[in-house]
Order: C-alpha cells, then structure tokens, then sequence
C-alpha cells in the first residue's frame, strides 16, 4: 500500500512537474513584480515630496528676498 502511493505520488510528480514548475515561476514573478512597482512608487511619492519642499522653501525664501526691498 505504502509503495503504491509513493508509485502514485511519484508519477503524478513527473507529469506535472513541467506545469508546477513553470506555475511557481508565474506566482515568484508575479509577487516580484509588485514590490518592484511598489517600491518605484514609493520613490515617486518621496521625490514628489522633496520637489513640494523645495518649491515651498524657495517661495518662503522668495517672499522673504522681497519684503527686504
């Protein structure tokens, strides 16, 4: 009993090896791809916040230049 479902495990592992193979690689891809595009967007959001910063900082700056004169 033992033998035959190991002989049963063992040929469904050769058939299907192919399909599981190249599902685990689908699936790995599939989650390595979103952190990649979760990351590009966390440096987008972390740019656009300097870009803000600077923006602000150069038109306190601005004002601050002006009523000088």
């Amino acid at each position: 009993i033992v033998a035959g479902f190991f002989l049963i495990l063992t040929v469904i592992w050769a058939v299907a090896k192919d399909a599981l193979t190249n599902r685990l690689r689908l699936i790995a891809y599939g989650i390595i791809k979103k952190s990649q595009e979760r990351k590009a967007e966390e440096k987008s959001g972390a740019v656009r916040d300097l870009m803000d910063q600077t923006r602000t900082t150069m038109s306190e700056n601005n004002r601050r230049l002006a009523e000088t004169r």
